[in-house]
Formats: structure tokens, sequence, C-alpha cells
């Protein structure tokens, strides 16, 4: 049976455990509430794009049609009117003009739109995290955390209290020229300014530019890595419980003496391979007679033995000798 000590410690580590795993799966769900609501106003505009497929195609057939017959009427001096009227007919290429235009869609996303269908719900989560959790960042995330403060504050003061001015300098900038066309406009620029903020706060999250405290998942990355003290400890206790070498000369060192072995290991093959095709070609003794120069000598032969004398000018101390039997007579020094 537990002591009361050990089971207070017990209860302890359990809670504070609770605490930082409830910690990630809440902020884990606004990432995933954030990402959800975007993601499905993408899957919404392909849907549609989908759904007008037929349409679409249906009018570039249209327009093939038309733009043969006027092509053909211009080369042969006929009436253009004519040719419009016979290949597709006025009335009908006017309603053809009128659905293409309601077919046409946007070269980039609409984002007004977007942060108008997301506010909702964005504006009862936004409150609800940033009232549970602190948040800090990195010098280059200061702006997107400044921006988040100040929503955080127009938060508490229940929408009252709002900038003169909104931040702009951390969205990107499809978000920047979608606030700043919705206040030149008079549109919601503020309900979109605070999606936006939002996504941005999602992504430096997303990049652990912007950490929460309490959490194991979202911390900083220094908070990952070994404390400096404990560090110092544990070098001077003895060799390090790592893969790797302590230093970066003990690195070096190492690496180098892999290298010079591997050369060796590389050398030696090559000073054998030259020996046994020396002997091949001094006894003309070849197992498998392989295509022969006009010499009579093995053309790979020949040329793996100049290969290998290409490479001992290259490679001082290889061990290979001064001179060898030339194939075609005599010796090659």
């Amino acid at each position: 049976m537990l002591s009361s000590l050990r089971r207070r410690a017990t209860l302890v580590a359990t809670v504070l455990e609770t605490t930082v795993r409830l910690t990630d799966d809440g902020v884990a769900l606004f990432d995933r509430a954030v990402g959800r609501m975007f993601r499905r106003a993408e899957v919404r505009e392909e849907s549609a794009v989908l759904s007008d497929a037929r349409a679409v195609n249906d009018k570039v057939r249209l327009l093939a049609k038309l733009g043969t017959a006027l092509i053909k009427a211009k080369a042969g001096g006929a009436d253009l009117d004519g040719a419009v009227a016979t290949a597709v007919g006025w009335e009908k290429l006017a309603a053809s003009v009128a659905e293409a235009e309601r077919l046409a869609r946007p070269d980039k996303a609409d984002l007004p739109a977007l942060a108008t269908r997301a506010w909702p719900v964005l504006h009862r989560l936004g409150p609800v995290f940033l009232d549970a959790f602190k948040l800090r960042a990195v010098p280059t995330a200061a702006s997107t955390l400044r921006a988040v403060e100040l929503l955080h504050d127009a938060y508490r003061s229940g929408g009252r209290t709002w900038p003169e001015s909104l931040p702009l300098s951390f969205l990107r900038t499809a978000w920047r020229d979608a606030v700043l066309g919705a206040t030149k406009s008079g549109g919601a620029e503020r309900r979109i300014w605070e999606a936006a903020t939002l996504l941005a706060l999602r992504d430096r999250l997303r990049a652990g530019d912007i950490w929460v405290e309490g959490s194991r998942q979202w911390r900083a990355v220094e908070d990952q890595l070994i404390p400096p003290a404990l560090f110092a400890a544990m070098r001077a206790a003895g060799p390090l419980p790592i893969a790797v070498p302590a230093t970066a000369a003990d690195y070096l060192a190492e690496r180098r003496a892999l290298l010079d072995q591997r050369l060796s290991d590389v050398c030696q093959r090559r000073r054998e391979n030259a020996s046994a095709r020396r002997s091949k070609i001094a006894s003309g003794t070849n197992a498998r007679r392989p295509p022969r120069g006009p010499s009579g000598v093995s053309v790979g032969s020949e040329r793996a033995m100049w290969l290998s004398l290409s490479v001992a000018d290259v490679s001082p101390g290889s061990g290979m000798p001064q001179s060898l039997p030339n194939p075609r007579g005599g010796s090659i020094a």
C-alpha cells in the first residue's frame, strides 16, 4: 500500500501530466478548426468548378464553332454578320455570353467572401482560445503576437475597443490587400482582419515561431534542447550519450579517417585488378575472349590498363610499377 506522501506525489504528477496533455489537445483543436474552416471553402470552390465543368465545356465548343465560321467568312470575303447568324445565331450567342459571365470566376481566391463565411465560427473560437493560453514568440514573429494581443484586447472589451489603424505588416500580401480593399469600399475590414490574424496565428504556431506556455507539442524550440547547465555536467561526467562526436574537431577527424580508409580500399582493389589484367594480357588466356582491337589486344583490357595508369599519375605513392608490358610490344614507361 502506498504511503500518503507517495500518493500525494502520484496525484501531483498525474495532474501536471493531464494539464500538459489538455493544453496540447486545446491548441491542436484550434489548429484543426481554423484549418477546417478554410479547407471547407476550398472544397466548396472546387465542387463549384466541377459542377460547372459541363457548362464551361459547352461554351468552349460554341466559341470554337463561332471562331471557325468567322475565320472562314473573313477569308472568303463574306458577310461576318451573316456568318454569326448562320453558325450560332445572335440570340443564342447573347444567352451564352450572359451565362459565361455568370460562370466566370476570379483568378485569385475571394478572400473577403472566404473570411465572411468563416468569421462566425472564428469569432466564437478566438476569445476562448486566447483566454485559455499564454502565448510567446520569437523576435521574427513579434509583430504577429502584438496583433494577436490587440485582437485579444478587442475580445475582452466586447468589441468596443479597436485600434485606430489595424496592423497589417504581419499579414501575407493577399490578405493585406483584402483588408485594404474592404477599408476603401467601406466593407467589414475588421472581420477580414480578425480572420486573417487567427489564420496567421495558426501558421506561426505550426512553424514554431509562436509557442504556448505549458505545452509539450507546441513548446519553444529551446525547451526541446538539453539545458546548458545539464549539458555541461553531462560532458564533464564522461562521454555524451549521443551517436555523433561531441566536438566538430572529433567529427572531422573521424570523417578524415573514414575517407582515408575508403581511398586505401579503392587503391588496393585497383592494384589487384591491374595485376590480374596484366597477367591475363601477358598469358593470352582470357576465358571470355572479349572484342579485340587492331593490335589483337582486348579493347576492354587496353582501356582498363590506360585508366590504371591515369589513376596512378594522380595517386602519389600508390605502389604502381614504373612500367607495364605494352601489348603492342615493348613496355609502357
